[in-house]
């Protein structure tokens, strides 16, 4: 149903009320459905499809939902750990500085990705 025509129905009337719960439910499902597609499209960059082959297409979209849905529970994986998502940053922050410090006085120059 159109957004229009959502914000039309009459709450007070039992039948649009009914209509207008089940347009609900349908928008969250819609919801839980779609975000992957844009986890897998924003975090991952994967935009557009190669037709290369069929199965390797599909091997690579399935990795993309597997590493779309670990995305998605990061925050849940790393409470299991003991551990919050700015407590990770702080840490990789100085395992960064600890071997940036270790490159300059090995001699090494450059960046690293």
């Amino acid at each position: 149903m159109r957004p229009g025509k959502r914000k039309a129905l009459d709450k007070d009337n039992q039948a649009d009320a009914m209509i207008d719960q089940a347009e609900k439910l349908k928008a969250g499902v819609r919801a839980k459905e779609e975000h992957p597609f844009r986890v897998i499209k924003r975090q991952f960059g994967f935009i557009k499809v190669r037709y290369c082959g069929l199965k390797k297409n599909t091997a690579q979209l399935f990795t993309l939902f597997v590493l779309s849905n670990l995305w998605i529970v990061r925050s849940k994986l790393m409470g299991a750990q003991g551990m919050s998502a700015p407590e990770n940053r702080a840490r990789a922050l100085q395992r960064a500085k600890k071997a940036q410090e270790g490159s300059k006085n090995n001699g090494i120059s450059g960046t690293f990705p």
